[in-house]
């Protein structure tokens, strides 16, 4: 009997197939991209994150995109196009037209309008309704630009707005303003800004120092660097209005903002900032659950910024690295010579600084009227309506260095008359409304089309007497030369 020989067999071992990685990886980078795209065409047809309005500037720190839409929803809703000067009205020429008397307004965002359309702005409706004496239309060509001080409103004027030969300039003046002309760059670009000083005894001086610095910083170089994202992606977008929200109202985020441009100096800010948020003092309200402004009955008794204790801290805090120019060091110099013993002294050293600013604010509107007059245009100021002043919010601070709208317009109207030059008072008009109409004239801050209204309401006999003045001159110098 024969036995079979045992069959060899053959074991099979499986190898993994060998991955390739490139592949993957280029595979992994095709989806992103289809997926962000996926997300920003979701965006686009929804009209979301369009509020980046900025780009920067050397001399200006910030001025409006060019060739951008933008769709405003952080208060009120807007539809708007910024064209190649980032100006928003349509179909808009440099060259004047004929038969046309142009009207240039300057200001910040109250002037600005970007809450509403452009058709329902104070200008347009303005620009609708009147003619000139001898039967001319009136082109009104709103120049303002959110956050602008009256430094940048100056240069503005120089660099772009005379090339538009309007016929008279009109001056917005806001809450606050005289106080911007010096005030601290920080997180939000908004307040990103040159100084201007005008010391006893010297000239008017704007420094730009503030804004190079800003630019050079590692924040302002990355933003630099993504220009064309921010001007064009809405995933940025959305970002970034979520970014100047808390820039506005959280602390934490203002600290670590400035710790990651400067870690080794401002790291205990930042757990200082960490601190009060995870054991707010006397039961406040952590920074992170901060909101927006909302309409609040106004209360007995407005509150009153007390920020102005330390005078000598809060007027160079804005300098980065000690680098402020050499007509700030003069100034702290000067404020360094009051002793703190004396109680006297910290009024002695506000009043010092209140005059620094009227000067300064007095000279940068003498050198707008006579930058206007030298290009041919009439000049004037319209006193905006604040709803600080009118109708508070929770939490809005009415008064800053212990100066209310009050005493800034005040202050303004003695310099206008000084410099004869004419002013609007919307402020005033607005006062006398009673408090639902008053409320009724803003969002959180900015103007509702109802506050639009009102404003050129308001403004239109004045312009009309404007318009007959000129009228006059031009009459007058016609009669001369005859």
């Amino acid at each position: 009997m024969s036995v079979a020989a045992p069959q060899k067999t053959e074991t099979k071992v499986f190898m993994p197939a060998r991955t390739n990685v490139p592949a993957l990886l280029f595979g992994f980078v095709v989806w992103q991209v289809i997926a962000i795209l996926f997300v920003e065409s979701i965006l686009a047809c929804a009209g979301l994150g369009e509020e980046e309005i900025f780009k920067f500037d050397p001399e200006l720190g910030s001025k409006h995109m060019i060739n951008k839409k933008v769709t405003w929803r952080s208060e009120g809703y807007a539809v708007s196009y910024l064209d190649g000067d980032g100006m928003r009205e349509p179909g808009l020429t440099i060259a004047k037209p004929d038969n046309t008397y142009r009207v240039a307004l300057l200001g910040d965002s109250m002037v600005e309008g970007l809450q509403v359309p452009i058709e329902k702005t104070f200008g347009q409706l303005l620009s609708k309704e009147l003619k000139t004496p001898d039967g001319k239309d009136v082109q009104i060509l709103n120049f303002a630009t959110s956050g602008y001080s009256t430094a940048q409103e100056y240069i503005q004027l120089k660099n772009q707005v005379m090339k538009y030969k309007p016929d008279l300039v009109l001056m917005g003046y806001d809450s606050r303003d005289i106080f911007e002309n010096w005030s601290a760059p920080d997180q939000t670009i908004t307040n990103l800004r040159p100084v201007a000083l005008h010391l006893p005894g010297g000239k008017l001086v704007i420094d730009k120092s503030p804004v190079t610095l800003w630019l050079n910083s590692r924040r302002g170089k990355f933003l630099q660097q993504i220009d064309w994202i921010r001007h064009n992606s809405r995933i940025w977008g959305y970002f970034s209005a979520l970014q100047t929200e808390m820039s506005f109202r959280d602390p934490l985020y203002r600290a670590f903002c400035q710790f990651v441009d400067k870690p080794t100096k401002n790291w205990q800010p930042l757990l200082a900032a960490m601190g009060n948020v995870l054991l707010p003092a006397n039961n406040a309200t952590p920074s992170f659950a901060v909101a927006k402004f909302e309409a609040q009955p106004k209360k007995e008794e407005a509150k009153v910024s007390n920020k102005s204790e330390n005078v000598k801290e809060e007027l160079f805090s804005f300098a980065p690295n000690k680098a402020i120019s050499k007509g700030a060091e003069k100034v702290k110099a000067k404020l360094a010579k009051v002793q703190p013993a004396k109680a006297s002294n910290v009024n002695d050293g506000r009043k010092t600084y209140i005059e620094l600013i009227t000067r300064t604010q007095k000279s940068l509107i003498d050198e707008m009227r006579k930058t206007a007059v030298a290009g041919g245009a009439r000049f004037a100021v319209m006193m905006m309506p604040a709803r600080p002043a009118l109708c508070p919010a929770a939490n809005m601070e009415t008064a800053f260095m212990y100066i209310d709208y009050q005493q800034e317009m005040q202050m303004l109207m003695q310099m206008c008359n000084e410099l004869g030059i004419s002013v609007c008072n919307v402020q005033k008009a607005a006062e006398e409304l009673n408090m639902d109409a008053r409320a009724g004239l803003f969002y959180s801050v900015h103007f509702t089309p109802r506050g639009q209204e009102f404003t050129a309401q308001v403004l239109k006999p004045f312009l009309q007497e404007q318009l007959k003045a000129a009228q006059s001159q031009l009459s007058s110098r016609q009669t001369v030369t005859q």
